[in-house]
């Protein structure tokens, strides 16, 4: 119990002071003791969940998680935190009906059902999960992230067609965001659409230039289709964007050779071992052609 003269601020600060020096228990303690009041303050209670939290100690965690719950019960932070802690102690059906009990209170809360859609999707319940995701989207139809969790879901219940027109729907929400363009590009070559893909990934390219995964992208894309020179070309435009990576040296003259440009992968083979001399991939791939030629 706290002492007469000495508020819960006075221990509060006790515990900021020992979490400095490195006292995580001696915190706590304090904590405990400030947040002992008839009303105990929720920022101090917060702190003290945060603390248990970094020990691993879930059940006290979730203790204090229940008493600011019964202070605020629509704050969803406090709410998805005793979801994760219930989580971290396997008690899955209790996460669930945590989330029941939020959305009761807040129907309208797409980002609720969103985690709770993730949580439905990671115990195998796929047809919740949609039928949360749906609900999210049609309450707040703009926000593309929701379209990439239900085009996952599509996916594991094999609808990649369905799963295609969702991530495409997210880049026209975020038309300036390439990563969506990659996603639709590699699901449009699962389906064989080919052309497509190729259009997809040329327009990541075209929103990030000079970022050497957009150029790896529709260079694997065109080693797929056994599409070689291509496929150096785009090695080409990595190296004009990075000339000090030897992979890509490395990566070039691969292709080189595969091509039959035995000259050309030597000379990319030797720039790659230039580079990093202690590569011994990049060396028995150098003496190997030399030997070719």
């Amino acid at each position: 119990m706290p002492e007469k003269d000495k508020d819960s601020a006075y221990y509060y600060r006790q515990a900021f002071l020992s979490e400095t020096a490195g006292d995580i228990k001696g915190a706590i303690a304090n904590l405990e003791i400030a947040t002992q009041e008839r009303e105990p303050r929720p920022s101090y209670l917060w702190k003290l969940v945060e603390l248990y939290l970094q020990g691993h100690e879930f059940e006290k965690a979730a203790v204090k998680l229940n008493i600011l719950l019964g202070i605020d019960p629509r704050n969803h932070e406090y709410r998805l935190e005793k979801i994760k802690v219930l989580r971290e102690l396997d008690r899955n059906y209790e996460a669930l009906e945590e989330f029941e009990k939020a959305l009761s209170l807040d129907p309208y809360e797409p980002e609720l059902l969103v985690e709770e859609a993730e949580f439905l999707f990671e115990a195998g319940k796929l047809a919740e999960a949609l039928d949360r995701l749906s609900k999210a989207i049609r309450l707040n139809p703009e926000h593309p992230d929701y379209r990439i969790k239900l085009a996952e879901v599509y996916l594991e219940l094999e609808k990649p067609e369905e799963a295609l027109k969702e991530v495409l729907e997210a880049t026209s929400i975020a038309p300036c965001d390439p990563v969506n363009y990659i996603l639709a590009a590699r699901m449009m070559d699962d389906l064989g659409k080919y052309d497509e893909a190729e259009k997809l990934l040329l327009k990541a390219i075209e929103i990030r230039p000079h970022e050497i995964l957009r150029h790896q992208d529709l260079s694997e894309h065109y080693e797929k289709l056994g599409k070689t020179e291509e496929a150096i070309k785009c090695h080409d435009k990595m190296i004009e964007i990075n000339p000090s990576r030897p992979q890509l040296f490395f990566e070039r003259g691969s292709l080189k050779e595969e091509a039959g440009d035995l000259e050309g992968a030597k000379n990319d083979y030797s720039k790659a071992l230039s580079l990093d001399s202690r590569n011994t991939q990049y060396k028995s791939r150098l003496d190997a052609i030399i030997g070719k030629t």
